[in-house]
């Protein structure tokens, strides 16, 4: 880092401009924080970084570039000054304070990552973006924490944005995904890279803050990114998927009027997520919904919800779009989404597939079952089973039945449940 921002300050010999990459730059990165340096009196270094900041602009060259190093050697003590140069009129004070400020703040911070790191029990405040949030968000044991450091290490910068900003970090995201997108599954094979654990868990952070918008595409990337082996792994190890899940749970959990939400409720289901409970009966009772992504929403009722969301399930039972056909035994399988919200009700209600004529349907651990399982070979199975639905709707007390269950689950409640038309079977 040193050596790429110092380098580019040049001298004149003669006619041509060289390279001034001065050998006591090597010194400078072993001495940076050397005793010496870090028992440097910080009021003294002060009041010397704004000479050197002054001499920045001087007509020697030798001049210049012993300023320079010097205020790099100082560190932080210089910050106020290299701040005060930036607002000079001299377009080379200005260029040097900026990149010399840039090393100041870059070795800063990396010295506060490893002391981070070393300070295992948190006895210490080591000022670092976003900690305060995360710790509130994640917790502060011992393995959180080494996240958090993986974290700072994978995108120091991105986080350093969040915190100073969050309303104004949105681009920076969508690039550095983009970034990570092409390192992963750009070019050939050969040549992709896997993205790391802190990296993933750097970009779930950033984006469940309330003030960070999300484009649609980023979702997208979020989503992509959750199957990186480094995840994957980390949910399988029994100390680390307990900050990951909370991660991806508060991201999930972040209210989203996006279409690719529904990516959302497949991570809610594929890491048994409860946090996309809420999202999904919301989705739900707004209406509007497209039938694929509302089968998703209905799995994720079915995998976490109860009695009482069979409301947002019922405007459903008569919703007849097609999600798709199977051929079984060379017989064609229908699936319509009101298939899969008698599947969810007669689940949430603790009855058994197979009394409805479910025959197709598998179960699946992640979603409870397929939801292209739950279709009928006819309609008259189809008609038999919503038969089968109003009948047990019929025979349960009215203290203990199921309230609004019908197509009008939004009018004003009922003495009894409403029945669900049950579909007719084709006259002979």
């Amino acid at each position: 880092m040193v050596l790429r921002l110092l380098g580019t300050f040049t001298f004149r010999t003669g006619h041509r401009l060289l390279p001034a990459i001065a050998v006591v730059v090597v010194a400078l990165l072993g001495s940076f924080l050397s005793a010496a340096d870090a028992k440097h009196d910080r009021h003294q270094a002060a009041r010397e970084a704004v000479e050197l900041v002054r001499q920045l602009g001087d007509d020697s060259f030798e001049v210049r570039q012993r300023a320079t190093l010097r205020l790099a050697r100082i560190g932080l003590p210089a910050k106020a000054a290299l701040l005060a140069g930036l607002q000079v009129d001299d377009p080379e004070v200005r260029m040097r304070c900026r990149r010399v400020l840039a090393i100041v703040l870059d070795l800063d911070l990396k010295s506060r990552i490893e002391a981070f790191a070393a300070d295992r029990d948190g006895r210490e405040d080591h000022d670092l973006p976003g900690w305060d949030r995360y710790r509130q968000l994640v917790g502060s044991d011992a393995t959180t924490r080494e996240l958090f450091v993986e974290m700072q290490r994978a995108e120091a910068d991105l986080l350093e944005a969040q915190a100073a900003a969050p309303d104004q970090v949105s681009p920076l995201m969508q690039a550095r995904c983009e970034q990570l997108q092409q390192r992963a599954y750009g070019g050939n094979q050969a040549q992709r890279g896997q993205i790391s654990l802190g990296s993933v868990a750097a970009l779930f952070f950033v984006a469940t803050h309330p003030d960070v918008t999300v484009s649609d595409q980023m979702i997208s990337y979020l989503h992509t990114f959750s199957y990186q082996q480094s995840v994957q792994g980390a949910m399988r190890d029994a100390a680390l998927a307990a900050p990951i899940r909370k991660l991806i749970g508060a991201w999930i959990a972040k209210p989203s009027g996006s279409p690719n939400a529904y990516q959302n409720f497949m991570l809610a289901l594929q890491f048994d997520l409860r946090e996309g409970l809420a999202p999904a009966l919301a989705m739900l009772r707004d209406g509007g919904v497209q039938p694929h992504i509302a089968q998703y929403a209905l799995l994720l009722i079915a995998k976490f919800g109860g009695r009482a969301d069979l409301t947002a399930v019922a405007p459903f039972l008569a919703d007849e779009n097609l999600l798709g056909s199977l051929s079984i035994n060379n017989k064609e399988v229908r699936t319509e989404l009101r298939d899969v919200a008698l599947a969810v009700a007669v689940h949430i209600t603790g009855q058994d597939f197979a009394t409805y004529g479910f025959e197709h349907l598998q179960k699946n651990p992640q979603m409870v079952f397929q939801p292209m399982t739950t279709g009928f070979g006819t309609p008259a199975k189809r008609a038999a089973a919503f038969k089968k639905w109003n009948e047990w709707l019929a025979a349960q007390p009215k203290d203990a039945a199921p309230a609004e269950v019908g197509p009008a689950a939004e009018a004003a409640p009922a003495p009894a449940a409403p029945a669900v038309p049950a579909p007719k079977a084709p006259s002979r």
